[in-house]
């Protein structure tokens, strides 16, 4: 359950930081 829910936090965090690269 906590594994699953840190994998999202990072996939969201990667994603954030990918889109101010992008941006």
């Amino acid at each position: 359950e906590w594994q699953k829910r840190a994998e999202e936090l990072k996939v969201e965090e990667f994603v954030k930081i990918s889109n101010e690269l992008y941006n």
